[in-house]
């Protein structure tokens, strides 16, 4: 988690410079090209994997997820940002239940409250109610919720996967990635200057 802390920190200095989606375009074009010597290596049959729809569903939530996590990260805390993602585990189980039809264990029930209950006090929701950052402050702890709950979706079917090779895992995440946030990257492209560029290259090997 510490990477994504970093990434987040990098990704809130970038975007001062230049749009969102090519700093997700960045992230996750740089991760393939380091994936590229492996593909070239073994060719076509290093892409082979079952339950095809579960990948897509783990590519899809976790984009979803990171995009809503650097929202978040826009608009309140690093700190507050970073917690409610990391959040996620609290929603697995109700995420089980819900698609897997899977009950939730009763043991499990007083720790989600606690769960909850500490994530309440330590974002402290009711400093919102004065001051003109109200607006602000809900809006970005609505973000943090969404990619607590996408990330929590993506864990569920990476359990599904937990056998599967995670190499065509991962390509096919950082090339659907690339392939999506190419085109709005392009309508807001900035071309980066040296040192965002730097920060763009550290994001994409993290």
């Amino acid at each position: 988690r510490l990477a994504l802390v970093i990434i987040i920190f990098l990704s809130r200095s970038a975007i001062r410079s230049v749009s969102m989606a090519e700093i997700i375009f960045f992230q996750n074009g740089i991760a393939l090209i380091f994936l590229l010597p492996f593909f070239f290596k073994f060719g076509l049959k290093s892409l082979k994997i079952e339950n095809y729809w579960h990948v897509f569903i783990r590519i899809i939530f976790g984009l979803i997820g990171f995009v809503f996590l650097l929202l978040s990260a826009q608009e309140i805390s690093l700190t507050d940002s970073i917690l409610l993602n990391n959040a996620a585990p609290l929603y697995v189980p109700f995420v089980i239940l819900i698609w897997r039809k899977v009950p939730i264990d009763q043991r499990l029930w007083l720790g989600i409250i606690f769960g909850f209950v500490g994530l309440v006090f330590i974002l402290q929701p009711w400093k919102a109610i004065s001051g003109a950052s109200v607006l602000q402050i809900e809006i970005g702890t609505l973000y943090g919720l969404i990619s607590g709950l996408s990330l929590s979706i993506a864990l569920v079917s990476m359990r599904v996967l937990r056998f599967s090779r995670m190499f065509p895992i991962l390509f096919f995440c950082y090339l659907f990635a690339s392939i999506v946030t190419l085109p709005p990257a392009l309508v807001e492209w900035t071309t980066p200057s040296g040192s965002v560029l730097w920060i763009l290259i550290a994001i994409g090997i993290l």
